[in-house]
């Protein structure tokens, strides 16, 4: 049993069901860093399905060399990071106010994150721009990815 274990665990031999068609990674990736090209293994033909390429994204979780990569231990990279002086932008008709604030949480293009805006120390929340503002109120159809 300890030999099958040891076999399950060395890099090239899937951990459980279902992983022999993902990338794997050929180093270990902390959470956080962008996962490029020379970081991944492809899948050997006719491995499986393919599973989509982990390149240009995020990891969520440390991604330990000769894992698996699933599509779960991935996601968008941040376009704004807990602590990071963003642009506060609302929007509404032709009217545009901007103003400074600090993100308090870290966000992608599309998801919703609270700010603290930093004059009036009033905590908002909005959704992050591919630019990394924050649209805060109501934002005009066309706003938002």
């Amino acid at each position: 049993m300890a030999g099958l274990a040891l076999a399950l665990a060395l890099p090239g031999h899937p951990a459980r069901a279902g992983d022999e068609g993902l990338f794997r990674a050929l180093r270990t990736i902390p959470a956080g860093t962008v996962v490029t090209a020379a970081d991944v293994a492809a899948p050997p033909d006719g491995a499986g399905p393919a599973a989509p390429s982990p390149v240009g994204l995020a990891a969520r979780v440390t991604l330990f060399a000769g894992r698996p990569i699933r599509p779960a231990d991935v996601t968008t990279p941040a376009a704004v990071l807990r602590n990071q002086a963003v642009v506060l932008r609302y929007l509404r008709g032709a009217l545009s106010i901007e103003d400074a604030g600090r993100a308090l949480d870290d966000g992608a293009p599309g998801e919703v994150v609270r700010a603290m805006n930093t004059t009036s120390k009033i905590v908002v929340t909005g959704i992050v721009a591919p630019d990394g503002a924050l649209l805060v109120g109501t934002a005009p159809a066309g706003a938002v990815p």
